[in-house]
């Protein structure tokens, strides 16, 4: 137990100082240029290495699947529908408060999608980023969050601060509310696969009706 601790600080250190502190430290033209390059270089690492401190607990968490039909018929089917209805409702209220204001995060995604090709732009936002935000946002945290209520309250704030920009706060809402209805499910499957794969199917399905809608 002492260990995951270590290891969970030691990669969110490394996720907190190189993600939010590179864009700071390199030249602004630079990232706004080389943006969608420098997600795909930075999440492949944090994907290399959270997989490599965790791989115990990820192997233990495939190999506790008993039945792959439950698996997808009740976490997967149940806990994406829990996930999905939360998120739209979040959204729509938020939608309604802000008179029609969209969110910064969400527009940014529509330009990538439009501008990169889209199988890249599917490998990253539908596959790598998912997986990478439940090891942080979930797996790495509840090593040093015990207390369910406080864990959730945490994760699921940092999770919707990680989505938002200066001047569009209102928006922390319902990103906060789709990572605290990720970390219920989480505490409730005791899985991250549950969420890893909710996660990717609801990235999935978002990329898919930017493109072609």
């Amino acid at each position: 137990m002492k260990n995951n601790i270590i290891k969970a600080v030691i990669g969110l250190l490394i996720y907190g100082l190189t993600w939010y502190i590179m864009p700071y430290i390199l030249p602004e033209n630079f990232v706004d240029t080389h943006e969608f390059i420098l997600g795909i270089g930075l999440n492949a690492a944090y994907l290399v290495l959270f997989a490599w401190l965790f791989k115990d607990d990820l192997k233990k968490a495939w190999n506790s699947i008993d039945s792959w039909k439950d698996f997808w018929n009740k976490d997967i089917g149940y806990g994406g529908m829990f996930v999905g209805l939360i998120f739209a409702g979040a959204m729509f209220l938020t939608q309604i408060l802000s008179d029609g204001q969209r969110a910064v995060n969400q527009e940014s995604v529509e330009v990538i999608v439009q501008s990169y090709p889209f199988i890249l732009v599917l490998i990253l936002g539908g596959i790598i980023v998912p997986v990478v935000e439940e090891l942080v946002y979930r797996l790495a945290f509840r090593q040093i969050i015990k207390n369910d209520r406080l864990f959730l309250i945490i994760s699921s704030l940092l999770f919707g601060l990680a989505h938002v920009t200066t001047g569009d706060w209102l928006f922390l809402f319902p990103y906060s509310i789709v990572g605290l209805a990720f970390g219920i499910v989480y505490l409730k499957t005791k899985n991250i696969w549950s969420v890893i794969g909710i996660h990717m199917l609801l990235n999935i399905s978002s990329l898919l009706f930017s493109y072609f809608f």
